[in-house]
């Protein structure tokens, strides 16, 4: 029976009184299927989660019109080196196209994470099965669920010397030989492509996860993620530990192919030793700064991460001012207008973290200009930013 005939089989078998609850079976099919079709054995498990964030909250969404979809791969050490960095991207962007050609996703935005088949292990086993080269320490909750916290354990100096040495021999007569003045060269393009660019401090999850946005002539440029471990439970009080009484989990930076294509434009050198020296110019000029906002000095770049669905940064919305003589009132009626929160899980979730509500109608109200001015960005360019990449 081939993939077309089990997807059609789906689509035409649900039938429920609940069309809500029929169109999530549907959906959930389609995605497992399409899945299993284009990962095959390379995965031991995944699953997958329709999310939807309003400011700093994620909030389920009030039917079956997901606005994304993030799907959780598990893959084990030995297969992913067998597969490959590049053939992994491939497959995901193959089983992203795959869903976004049926009308159920339409505009449906589609987001990967990847764990190691050992995470989902016992909590009494954790302590033996982090992967080499990696320590845990503590757990983390993830999409509602439990996951060992393996940190890597760094290496900097001897990494970092036997990466540029690896580079070095791959080098080939098409490209400059790396050396200190083809590195100057591409210091010298970062110095001048962040010059003028101002940072935004953003709270993604309270206490624990934050981004740093750059921008540069009213657009983002570049994007550094800060993510430190968490120990809240599943149900009871948050962990309420300030940033530097915490493990650090994960720091990566975010930019864009169109900074890329530039660099590559004007300093022809290979793409993998260009990546290598931005993590390092980035740790060597900014690191330091966003350090001092935790009072920490342990931070370095875990990778750098190019997006694969925008060609360039969306417009900054600079953090914006709360209204005068706005209300308690009228701060839980937006909040109900465009979340599924009652008023009464407000007052409750309000006594049990006083300014929760202010939190969410700010980044309401934040989200909705960013929606408004990118809108208009996108009515007003002829070759929009945000086309498939």
């Amino acid at each position: 029976m081939n993939l077309r005939h089990n997807i059609k089989k789906i689509i035409n078998e649900i039938d429920f009184d609940d069309k809500t609850k029929a169109e999530y079976i549907k959906k959930s099919k389609v995605i497992k299927l399409l899945i299993k079709e284009v990962f095959g054995d390379v995965i031991c498990g995944f699953h997958w989660d329709p999310m939807s964030f309003v400011g700093n909250v994620e909030v389920p969404y009030p039917d079956e019109n997901f606005g994304s979809v993030r799907i959780i791969l598990h893959i084990t050490s030995e297969n992913f080196r067998e597969l490959g960095y590049n053939n992994y991207h491939n497959k995901k962007q193959e089983l992203k196209d795959l869903i976004l050609k049926f009308p159920m996703f339409n505009r449906v935005f589609v987001a990967f994470d990847t764990t190691k088949c050992d995470d989902k292990i016992n909590e009494s086993e954790l302590t033996e099965r982090c992967w080499k080269g990696y320590t845990q320490k503590g757990m983390k909750t993830m999409f509602g669920k439990r996951y060992p916290n393996c940190v890597k354990i760094k290496k900097k100096k001897s990494v970092r010397e036997t990466i540029k040495n690896i580079l070095d021999e791959e080098v080939t007569k098409k490209y400059p030989k790396p050396n200190e003045k083809v590195d100057k060269l591409v210091y010298d393009w970062l110095d001048n492509y962040f010059e003028g660019s101002q940072m935004y401090k953003k709270e993604s999850w309270k206490y624990y996860s934050f981004y740093f946005e750059f921008c540069k002539n009213g657009r983002e440029i570049g994007e550094l993620n800060v993510r430190f471990d968490d120990k809240s439970p599943n149900f009871g009080p948050k962990d309420t530990r300030p940033t530097n009484e915490r493990s650090v989990d994960e720091v990566w930076l975010y930019i864009y192919p169109v900074m890329i294509d530039e660099l590559l434009t004007d300093i022809p050198i290979r793409k993998n030793y260009m990546m290598y020296l931005i993590e390092e110019w980035f740790e060597d000029t900014k690191l330091d700064e966003i350090q001092r906002e935790f009072n920490r000095n342990d931070l370095s770049l875990d990778y750098v991460f190019v997006s694969e669905s925008k060609k360039k940064g969306e417009l900054c919305v600079p953090p914006i001012q709360k209204p005068e003589n706005i209300s308690m009132q009228e701060m839980q009626d937006l909040i109900k207008k465009n979340t599924l929160y009652s008023y009464k899980q407000m007052e409750e979730n309000e006594e049990e973290e006083p300014g929760w509500t202010e939190e969410l109608y700010m980044g309401i109200l934040q989200k909705k200009e960013r929606e408004r001015i990118n809108q208009e960005d996108r009515d007003n360019n002829p070759e929009p930013f945000n086309d498939e990449y």
